[in-house]
């Protein structure tokens, strides 16, 4: 079917100059067949999911087999793959010979020029030390992917048979069509012993004198095969290979309410729920970068293998339907019950859904789902209208988010520090009223860390396991002295947690774009946002939403946000964020609001909580939430602080978030948020000051 509307957004999304925007619209009637082409091809689609949790002697990796449920629904129900031919080898299934048999017997086979083909791995990675000289003087380094353990040895231990890397590109090599995407969410280098994280990471230590005759056997079968198929046999252009981290970094494992998942994994897959259209592969895989940013910094950042694939659709493929979603009904258990699985919102928001939020199918927005319990990603819920049919796989989309209160702040001690260092912390933490658990790290979710830092001294981390500036104190000190010079920080931590709790950039109805832009000459655009579900129009400027790697602005450049109010009715602006200072920045619009159709300009001099945008080096995230209420609450509270002169203390800055959570909520109550999707926005910006 013809979709205007996602043929627009198509190309919107792929970042074409104004002059060829315009020129491919003029000719919109000979661009319809291509595209009717390229959204309904009649090539076959076929994947392998392999899911490694168990590998070795290494701790359980429970978030793989979860990786493999979020890439298989995204494909059976974003990309119209049939069950049929996707393949999933999980637990004791995925062996080294299983998962290189399967490979060739079901891909390789099977796949014909001009079929879209994907495997993904999640799981262990190593590097392997293997001899180069008959002596064993000399070492080759060579990556590897650990599979399921193998029958116990004669030493008692399980071996975890690897795949190497040089294995895979052989076999991606050997595909007949070269439509072909390797996800790969494992690292293989072991973090420093100093680095803690409540993310577990994907990284095995490296196997010794290793030395795998079937596995090298198998490389030369594959080469013999490809020499006789004339052809070439090294690593070839074609094809693309997504990488969860960079050659020197980790791929972490995300520990959110009831489940695990691969960081990479799970955002990759949460923004293709949420695309509309067409999504080239660097937008995507820079989308997922920025979003590992915001919280893991230099530790992880995705990467695409061939950079000459990047300017390609991801995974070679259209969705089946322009509607963006926040998750799909997977089982009906009567004719008002379903279970849901939500894949679309951020795992913050996932974290602290509750009961009575409601969703609407995306192909019917009178047809409302109503949420009755929670586990997880998985959900049950009721069906609101009796008229209104429903079937497995049908899309939905967010429509009331419902956030019970109080929203406490979770701490992870690192396991480093001694018994009587973990016991004095937990007593002088939960004394805390706003700290809600203490636990050690990877016992459950954590928004930030208490450890040592490196120089001796106590310190706060963020949950990816970067030193939060200016909160390590001396070696001297005792930990309850810590935990009370640190309270400022931990409520500054919660005040960013709630503002989280409002990211809805994919599933607002609100129309509304922000752009920020340098002032250092004339105003230059550095990035721009907007929401999603909104009717499609031709911008000013091409969205440059993760249209580039992480945006960057020279230190001391003077900045401003614009912000454009596409809806009928005023917006309302509050903007927040944290620095690479651990400072707090928050600026609240003007109090008659932006008049629908005009555009305001928040200047660094805007803040009335520090304007440090940036003075400091690093990376900045930002938020600007746009309401059509007005923040009521807020002001008055802003105005009781600015009176007494206390608008900077941290007590007023975690206040600040909660009375904007209060003005978003539709329904006031003490014990929980009722937010409209149709009546907020937060848009997010983060980006690096050099």
């Amino acid at each position: 079917m013809w979709d205007r509307r996602a043929f627009l957004k198509s190309l919107l999304t792929l970042g074409l100059s104004n002059t060829l925007l315009n020129w491919v619209i003029q000719r919109e009637s000979q661009f319809k067949s291509a595209y009717l082409a390229l959204a309904d091809p009649n090539s076959r689609k076929l994947a392998l999911l392999v899911g490694v949790d168990q590998a070795g002697q290494n701790p359980a990796l429970p978030g793989c087999l979860t990786d493999v449920e979020l890439q298989r629904d995204l494909l059976l129900h974003r990309f119209g793959f049939n069950a049929a031919d996707i393949v999933t080898l999980t637990q004791q299934q995925a062996t080294r010979e299983a998962i290189e048999d399967t490979f060739l017997s079901h891909l390789v086979a099977q796949a014909q020029t001009g079929d879209v083909v994907l495997f993904h791995y999640s799981g262990y990675g190593s590097q392997l030390q293997i001899p180069d000289s008959p002596d064993g003087s000399q070492i080759q380094l060579n990556q590897a992917l650990l599979t399921e353990a193998s029958p116990l040895n004669s030493t008692n231990q399980a071996i975890a048979s690897p795949i190497f890397l040089e294995t895979l590109y052989l076999l991606g090599q050997s595909l007949a069509t070269d439509k072909f995407t390797f996800v790969l969410d494992t690292s293989y280098i072991l973090p420093s012993d100093s680095y803690f994280s409540n993310f577990p990471v994907r990284s095995a230590p490296p196997l010794l004198n290793f030395s795998e005759t079937e596995e090298f056997a198998f490389q030369e079968t594959l080469r013999s095969r490809l020499k006789s198929s004339n052809r070439k046999t090294k690593r070839a252009t074609a094809g693309t290979y997504l990488f969860a981290a960079k050659d020197q970094q980790i791929a972490t494992e995300l520990i959110a309410d009831h489940f695990r998942a691969g960081f990479f994994t799970y955002l990759l897959t949460q923004y293709l729920w949420q695309t509309t259209s067409a999504s080239k592969l660097t937008i995507t895989v820079n989308q997922t970068r920025q979003r590992l940013s915001a919280l893991m910094e230099e530790a992880q950042q995705p990467q695409i293998g061939n950079e000459a694939q990047s300017s390609l659709l991801t995974y070679y493929l259209l969705p089946e339907t322009s509607s963006g979603a926040e998750g799909v009904i997977t089982e009906i258990l009567d004719d008002k019950v379903v279970k849901i699985r939500l894949y679309g919102l951020s795992y913050p928001t996932i974290n602290y859904l509750s009961a009575n939020s409601t969703l609407s199918l995306a192909e019917d927005p009178n047809i409302v789902l109503q949420i009755r319990s929670k586990t997880g990603l998985e959900a049950t819920a009721t069906l609101l209208n009796p008229a209104g049919s429903l079937a497995v796989g049908q899309l939905f989309q967010e429509q009331k988010r419902v956030i019970n209160a109080p929203i406490t702040l979770n701490i992870a001690l690192n396991n480093q520090l001694q018994r009587i260092e973990r016991v004095d912390a937990t007593s002088a933490l939960t004394n805390l009223n706003f700290v809600g658990s203490v636990h050690n790290i990877g016992e459950g979710i954590a928004d930030c860390l208490l450890g040592k830092a490196p120089a001796g001294g106590y310190g706060l981390f963020s949950a990816g396991g970067i030193l939060l500036a200016n909160t390590e104190g001396t070696d001297t000190e005792a930990i309850k002295g810590a935990v009370e010079r640190l309270t400022p920080y931990f409520q500054q931590q919660l005040a960013f947690k709630l503002y989280e709790l409002t990211d809805n950039e994919d599933s607002s109805r609100l129309a509304v774009k922000v752009s920020l832009e340098s002032l250092e000459k004339t105003p230059q655009l550095i990035s721009q946002r907007q929401t999603q579900r909104r009717q499609a129009t031709i911008l000013d400027n091409p969205p440059v939403n993760g249209a580039s790697d992480l945006p960057q602005v020279n230190q001391g450049n003077l900045l401003q946000f614009r912000i454009d109010n596409q809806s009928d009715r005023p917006l309302y602006v509050v903007m927040t964020g944290l620095t690479p200072s651990n400072q707090p920045l928050f600026s609240l619009g003007v109090s008659e609001g932006i008049v629908a159709g005009d555009s305001a300009i928040f200047a660094q001099s805007d803040f009335v909580i520090n304007n440090n945008l940036a003075s400091t080096q690093g990376i900045y995230r930002l938020k600007v939430i746009c309401s059509q209420k007005p923040f009521l609450k807020l002001q008055k509270n802003l105005n009781t602080a600015t009176a007494t002169k206390n608008l900077a203390s941290s007590a007023t800055v975690l206040s600040l978030a909660q009375d904007l959570l209060s003005d978003l909520s539709s329904t006031p109550a003490s014990d929980r948020y009722i937010l409209e999707v149709e009546q907020w926005a937060t848009l997010n910006f983060v980006y690096r000051v050099l």
